[in-house]
């Protein structure tokens, strides 16, 4: 770290030694699978509107300044600039195997990989991710890197001189450095790794630094103004914005980041993570409203009509949040899918432009019409509908497998990993939790109407007679 440290001054980066030691040892904290990592402390009080760090934007390891520049400009013609994970991780990877590069001692404190990432889990590891968001979102990152590596990567390599050792598996590595650590330096700058601001760990809410342009040079505290006098490199700063206090860990933030992103990108996970999600997507309410009993045609036409009115497209996906209730974009989908033809017509021909040119319905318009169609039986919050909605929680609910269970000979990294999965578990059944008490609520006051139908839900007899003939033919 003190080779790090001074090469981190020879190149023109700064941080007040007096407010804050970095590369400081932190404890873990086992119940809410934290494992024992290096980080940032405080030395004494930080107040709101201090800058703690000044980092140049030539310092910063970027696919436009590393040393093979070439090769990795030709990888980005092939795959495209938006492939940055691909790219920056194979500038990282060629970069690590010269000896005399410029940010040798950067190098020498990233670690080889970073082994929490779900990419580099393995099957019997992952299988305990079944259900969740990861499963469900994110794609199969493993999956991809080889991708890039056979149709890309590896043809590139096989044309550069001592290439020994560039094998996947470092690649792999690599990228997952690159995951972890690189973000949007600027619009400019691009994507890259920048020293000293990889220190700081996250936090999701309730971070005290933010990374941010240095725009006056008189907003640093005197001991960093010296070494600017007479250069006219850019900047980029971390200040305080919320108290720190003395020997409390400094933690940034990554952005408003969900378990599911976290494990997949950082390799951890956040105890009652404010941004932490689930998502239903349409083909989980699709399969829901065939197990309700909707018959596989109505559900096929109906929701054929929302893409072409524009309530939602056939990848369109709805987020649940602990605490929070069910969007009116869901609500207005699960209608449309449950509510019989009578009302159905009705909205359709009350929401269709009357005029060539005229433009469509907007989803507070339609909501509004179908709050006039339904009067007083229901509207968005008709009981057929939030069934379909039920249905989808359960079948999520049995997807899961379970978390692994903690024994006393595990070592404190495998620990860490089985408390990230119970932390994923526990926050996204939390999720369909506080929804199921939401259902159940609603479903209860539908039921006051005394056993008798009502007008605006779905003709259950004749949904139920054409299920068993055309359930699946959604699936066609």
């Amino acid at each position: 770290m003190e080779e790090f440290k001074k090469w981190l001054r020879s190149n023109g980066f700064w941080w007040n030694d007096d407010a804050i030691e970095l590369g400081c040892n932190i404890d873990g904290n086992e119940s809410q699978g934290v494992a024992p990592r290096v980080g940032v402390r405080a030395r004494r009080q930080l107040d709101v509107g201090e800058v703690v760090v000044r980092i140049p934007l030539s310092a910063c390891f970027t696919c436009g300044n590393c040393k093979h520049r070439e090769s990795v400009v030709e990888l980005q013609a092939t795959l495209g600039e938006k492939e940055w994970l691909a790219t920056l991780g194979f500038a990282l990877l060629l970069e690590r195997g010269e000896v005399d590069s410029r940010w040798g001692p950067y190098m020498n404190v990233l670690p080889a990989s970073e082994g929490n990432v779900v990419m580099l889990w393995s099957d019997e590891q992952r299988r305990f991710l079944a259900g969740t968001e990861v499963e469900q979102a994110l794609r199969d990152e493993r999956a991809q890197a080889r991708m890039e590596w056979e149709g890309h990567v590896k043809p590139i390599i096989s044309r550069l001189k001592n290439a020994e050792g560039l094998t996947f598996e470092n690649y792999l590595a690599a990228r997952s450095v690159v995951s972890s650590r690189a973000f949007t330096i600027n619009p400019i700058v691009g994507v890259g790794l920048a020293p000293i601001a990889d220190l700081f760990n996250h936090s999701t809410g309730g971070h005290h630094v933010y990374l941010t342009d240095l725009e006056e040079r008189t907003a640093l505290p005197e001991s960093a103004q010296t070494p600017l006098a007479n250069t006219n490199e850019d900047y980029i700063c971390m200040k305080v914005v919320k108290p720190v206090n003395v020997a409390e860990e400094i933690f940034n933030t990554y952005g408003e980041l969900g378990n599911a992103k976290l494990l997949c990108s950082y390799g951890f996970t956040q105890v009652d993570n404010p941004a932490d999600s689930v998502t239903i997507g349409l083909p989980a309410l699709r399969a829901a409203a065939a197990l309700r009993g909707i018959c596989g045609s109505q559900i096929a036409s109906r929701l054929a009509w929302c893409e072409a009115s524009g309530v939602c497209d056939y990848d369109s996906t709805f987020n649940l949040q602990v605490h929070s209730v069910p969007s009116d974009e869901l609500l207005l989908v699960l209608w449309i899918l449950a509510t019989n033809n009578e009302l159905f017509d009705t909205v359709c021909k009350a929401t269709k432009p009357k005029d060539i040119g005229t433009s469509s319905t907007t989803q507070a318009e339609m909501m509004a019409h179908v709050a006039c169609a339904t009067d007083k039986q229901g509207g968005l919050k008709a009981e057929s509908a939030l069934q379909i909605l039920s249905e989808a929680l359960r079948r999520r609910r049995v997807m899961y497998t379970g978390a692994p269970l903690l024994k006393e000979c595990d070592s404190a990294e495998l620990r860490a990993w089985k408390s990230n999965i119970s932390i994923l578990l526990n926050s996204e059944q939390e999720i369909l939790s506080s929804c199921d008490k939401y259902l159940e609520e609603h479903l209860r006051r539908s039921d006051g109407n005394g056993g008798k139908k009502r007008r605006g839900s779905s003709d259950d007899s004749e949904q139920k007679e054409k299920a068993p003939k055309d359930a699946f033919s959604l699936f066609d």
